[in-house]
C-alpha cells in the first residue's frame, strides 16, 4: 500500500490542472538549490506531520498535513528596481493561485485517491523571498484526512 505517494503524486496532478503554467521543482526540500531561468513559476509537495484520528471498526483515520510551496519572480529587469509594486502584485497573484489549487483539491479529492475523507484547513504562511534569483515563495499548507483499512 502507497497511500501517502499516491495522495502526493495526486495532488501534484491537481495542481498542474489548477494552475498549468507551474512546473514541479527539482529541489523540493531546499527550494533556493533550484535555478531560476525561463519559467519561474514552480511548485513543490512535500507530506509533512500527521496524526491518528478516531475512525470506523476495522480502519483507521488519519490527518496528514501536506506542504505545498509555489515559486514565481518578480525580475522584470529595470522595472523591478524601481519601487516593489511588481512584487506585491507577483505576492497577491501567488496567493491567488494558492486560492484555485485549494478549491480544486477540496472539490476534486476523490481524484486524488479514493481514501480521502476531506481536505481542509487551508493556511497560507507569509512570502519569503531568494533575493539573488529575485524569487518569491509562497509556503502553504492543507490537511488531507484520509481512512486506511486495518
Amino acid at each position: 500500500m502507497s497511500t501517502i505517494t499516491d495522495i502526493k503524486a495526486g495532488i501534484e496532478a491537481r495542481i498542474e490542472i489548477a494552475v498549468s503554467t507551474y512546473a514541479k521543482l527539482s529541489y523540493q526540500t531546499d527550494i533556493s538549490n533550484n535555478k531560476f531561468k525561463g519559467n519561474s513559476k514552480g511548485y513543490a509537495v512535500l507530506p509533512s506531520s500527521a496524526l491518528e484520528v478516531d475512525g470506523l471498526l476495522g480502519s483507521y483515520n488519519m490527518d496528514h498535513e501536506f506542504s505545498i510551496s509555489l515559486t514565481n519572480s518578480y525580475n522584470q529587469g529595470a522595472k523591478s528596481q524601481i519601487g516593489d509594486e511588481l512584487k506585491t502584485s507577483r505576492i497577491a497573484e501567488l496567493q491567488d493561485d494558492i486560492l484555485a489549487i485549494y478549491s480544486d483539491l477540496s472539490v476534486n479529492k476523490g481524484a486524488i485517491d479514493a481514501s480521502i475523507l476531506v481536505i481542509n484547513s487551508l493556511n497560507i504562511s507569509e512570502p519569503d523571498f531568494i533575493d539573488e534569483e529575485k524569487v518569491i515563495i509562497i509556503n502553504f499548507t492543507v490537511n488531507v484526512k484520509y481512512k486506511t483499512n486495518t
